[in-house]
């Protein structure tokens, strides 16, 4: 006697409305799709299934990201790509490096103090380190 006993993962459409993309840089719509593991007998699905992820789709260009895209708007985003001038050597940086590229320096974001790039908080407010400012 065979007994067909296993277990199948499920991708559900749970939500959905407008929100800023990363990828496509704007606003746009998206679904709120969660993945749950149903367990099955016989191919009969049994009981409402485990969650397992959350998930959100943009619908411009098909990208998934995590849920907390939702609480995010253009200006955080923003303010990742913002280049900085290091106070050291002025080299110019990317906004999402919180170190120098030159010097290998970076600065705090809590009082911009200038920090080698040993020190693991700031030596000034010894806030411990971050991203860019």
């Amino acid at each position: 006697m065979f007994i067909f006993w296993g277990s199948t993962n499920k991708t559900k459409c749970v939500g959905g409305g407008v929100f800023y993309c990363p990828a496509c840089r704007g606003q746009t719509n998206y679904s709120l799709i969660r993945v749950s593991r149903h367990s099955h007998l016989y191919f009969i699905t049994l009981g409402s299934g485990t969650p397992l992820a959350e998930y959100v789709n943009c619908h411009s260009c098909g990208g998934q990201f995590h849920t907390e895209t939702l609480s995010k708007d253009a200006a955080w985003y923003e303010s990742l790509q913002r280049p900085w001038e290091c106070p050291s050597c002025k080299n110019q940086n990317p906004g999402n490096n919180d170190e120098c590229l030159k010097c290998h320096r970076w600065v705090c974001g809590n009082c911009r103090y200038d920090n080698p790039s040993t020190a693991r908080e700031c030596l000034r407010c010894r806030t411990t380190r971050g991203g860019a400012f």
